[in-house]
């Protein structure tokens, strides 16, 4: 209950590439792994296997949460009134040329990602409840 806010803190605001959601899995996973420990199993200690820790907790995954809490943060800006900075920089178009070394990646592109794959219209986060 404690690591995973910790851990996702200004997540909201990240764009994860697949590299770095495998160490977050691969970070979530080892967890609570080292919290329950080995099982000892046919006279033989064995490493707990990701389906039963999973099993254990009825928790999406820490790439879900990130997802979910950036979808939030989507939701916010689109709802705040238009002279808020967020929600302007939101709304801002660049004009120019990208530079050679940018992100491969930027938060709007992860958003719409998001939103194209749960199947999420931009409409539904002007309501908060739904």
């Amino acid at each position: 209950m404690l690591i995973r806010p910790v851990v996702a803190y200004g997540g909201e605001t990240w764009t994860l590439s697949n590299k770095s959601i495998n160490l977050l899995d691969g970070f979530e996973r080892g967890i609570p792994r080292r919290i329950l420990g080995p099982v000892w199993e046919n006279g033989n200690w064995r490493r707990r296997k990701n389906s039963k820790l999973f099993g254990r907790y009825k928790e999406c995954s820490i790439f879900s949460y990130i997802r979910i809490q950036r979808l939030k943060w989507l939701g916010h800006i689109i709802r705040i009134s238009e002279e808020r900075v967020a929600h302007k920089l939101y709304s801002y178009v660049t004009d120019g040329v990208w530079q050679r070394d940018r992100p491969k990646d930027r938060w709007r592109d992860a958003v719409r990602r998001d939103l194209r794959q749960l199947r999420i219209s931009v409409t539904l986060t002007e309501e908060r409840k739904r």
